[in-house]
């Protein structure tokens, strides 16, 4: 009886190898991996970090033109929503790529935001290529969804 399990999970687990292994195969295959994954999206790094009177977010979206960033908040879930898209400046194609990092498209993030903010004196601001928001701590929050503005 122990044996015949041992064999239905040696063969389970040769499938599931065997299926790891194609998926990769595919991934590797694509002419151009880092375009594939634009075309899903990308994830910005982004640090949520807290202060003694704020929530801040940091964006790290280098290359993302800041007129078109959208940017809002839903009160009733503490969510921001931040939306944009980095373009590659030099669309034309390329051949013989020797590193490719940088991804290219749309991307949207939400994020929680977990303590009662101050939805008025919200700050945001695009410098270096970081995306900065700054949400004042307050002992009680108002549920609506508003949006942010910013500086420039």
């Amino acid at each position: 009886m122990g044996t015949h399990r041992y064999s239905g999970n040696r063969q389970f687990l040769a499938e599931i190898s065997k299926d790891m292994r194609k998926a990769l195969q595919d991934f590797i295959a694509c002419e151009n991996t880092a375009a594939r994954m634009s075309t899903l999206g990308w994830k910005p790094p982004t640090d949520v970090f807290e202060t003694e009177h704020a929530v801040i977010v940091r964006m790290d979206i280098a290359g993302v033109n800041a007129k078109e960033l959208l940017l809002g908040f839903d009160g009733r879930t503490n969510t921001l929503s931040i939306g944009g898209k980095r373009v590659d400046q030099q669309p034309e194609r390329k051949t013989g790529y020797h590193q490719m990092e940088i991804i290219y498209g749309p991307f949207n993030r939400r994020i929680f935001i977990p303590k009662p903010i101050n939805l008025d004196k919200v700050a945001a601001r695009y410098e270096n290529g970081f995306l900065e928001i700054s949400f004042p701590k307050v002992a009680k929050a108002r549920s609506q969804i508003v949006s942010i503005r910013l500086k420039l």
